[in-house]
């Protein structure tokens, strides 16, 4: 069994980041897995970041849990600050994602 995400504590900025590999909904163990570390973040008191977000699908189920951040594909490709300020300006992403 491979296991489909993986979690990083970073208890210095309280955050639990949660990476994505391939986001499976099809994946019954991967779910549990993800709802888990969530939970878990939650318990901690800590905010949940999840990374690999390439579907609306994916960044819905999220919400629905309660995951409090989100980033990957979905909201835009890699980029360097310069291309990051322009982005944001263009686009004024406030609350994309939560």
């Amino acid at each position: 069994m491979a296991l489909e995400c993986v979690a990083t504590v970073f208890p210095e900025k309280d955050a639990l980041l949660l990476g994505f590999n391939t986001f499976g909904h099809h994946c019954k163990r991967s779910l549990v897995i993800t709802e888990t570390v969530i939970g878990m973040g939650k318990r901690l008191g800590v905010k949940v970041v999840a990374e690999g977000i390439e579907s609306d699908a994916t960044l819905q189920w999220l919400r629905e849990r309660d995951c409090d951040f989100g980033q990957g594909y979905l909201f835009g490709a890699p980029m360097d600050a310069g291309h990051f300020e322009q982005w944001f300006r263009r686009t004024q992403p406030q609350g994309a994602y939560h």
